[in-house]
């Protein structure tokens, strides 16, 4: 149990740690894809339906069409779906990597504390790059850039 006061050992930190965000983006990942895939396909079937709405003389219907597609592009990139897809997919590989590095070394090579701090350095630094491209994304944006 961490109770923030005590040094956490390996194995915890991987049980407190490691396996809640391995478990997080694992589930975030499919979720991610399938938004992203949604709302592509709704821009594709938005185009397909305003060609088809000109080949049968109803032009008055094609903006309305197009704006369908304008719409959920831009949910796509409001929600920043296709980098978020990137993102998540990146951390759940680097996690796996991690974590099969970890369990391929030896008992003793488990206690070497520099391969310990090489697990948290790099545990944090996955962390980081999944939630703190966010943050750094909406930090520019508010500034105007």
């Amino acid at each position: 149990m961490d109770d923030g006061l005590r040094t956490l050992s390996a194995p915890d930190y991987i049980d407190l740690r490691v396996a809640p965000y391995e478990h997080i983006y694992e589930r975030r990942a499919p979720h991610n894809a399938y938004a992203l895939t949604i709302c592509q396909l709704l821009v594709f079937a938005s185009t397909t339906v305003s060609t088809g709405l000109g080949a049968f003389n109803l032009a008055e219907w094609i903006p309305v069409m197009m704006s369908f597609g304008a719409m959920f592009s831009a949910v796509i990139a409001y929600r920043q779906l296709e980098t978020r897809v990137w993102r998540t997919n990146a951390a759940v590989v680097s996690v796996r990597r991690l974590m099969i590095w970890w369990h391929g070394l030896s008992v003793i090579e488990k206690r070497i504390p520099g391969n310990k701090t090489f697990l948290v350095n790099t545990m944090e630094s996955i962390i980081q790059a999944e939630a703190g491209s966010t943050y750094i994304q909406t930090k520019k944006d508010s500034s105007g850039d």
